[in-house]
């Protein structure tokens, strides 16, 4: 019975996946030159299940994105981002905009704007002192260890 499980969500793993690679293909088509996409979280990361959806960073006009929203299949989550916006977005810390921008994988780039999302994000990292954890982002520290003498260090 586990068995026919396990099969049965495999087999829908693989239709949602080709779903998702058909679903880019149109909006590539569709959008020349007009959109970016960037997929993120578990599955850029690698680190997904077969429950997991797919997380996508749609920078583009709002009619585009409409159009997107309308078409995307189940299991296709979508994010709008104006092109307009990137600057502000980045510098406000939209997470999610920062967690696309610095884990995301660039699935179509017809803006032309993947690198310097990137680069923004990066810098405003840095800006904040900030550093990505199992639960967000979190000022970045330097972790106190013991020296391996044992002896304590200056300072601590």
């Amino acid at each position: 019975m586990l068995r026919r499980f396990y099969e049965a969500l495999r087999a829908r793993e693989e239709e949602r996946r080709a779903r998702f690679e058909e679903f880019v293909e149109w909006a590539k088509k569709s959008f020349q030159g007009r959109l970016t996409l960037i997929l993120f979280g578990s599955r850029a990361r690698g680190d997904q299940s077969m429950l997991s959806d797919y997380d996508v960073l749609a920078i583009c006009e709002g009619e585009v994105f409409e159009a997107l929203r309308e078409k995307a299949p189940t299991g296709v989550q979508l994010f709008h981002l104006s092109p307009r916006r990137i600057e502000e977005e980045v510098g406000g810390f939209n997470t999610i905009v920062i967690d696309a921008a610095l884990e995301g994988r660039v699935v179509y780039d017809g803006l032309g704007v993947w690198e310097r999302l990137r680069r923004l994000a990066r810098r405003e990292v840095e800006r904040r002192g900030l550093a990505k954890t199992g639960i967000g982002w979190m000022p970045a520290r330097r972790a106190k260890r013991p020296d391996p003498s044992g002896e304590p260090r200056p300072g601590s």
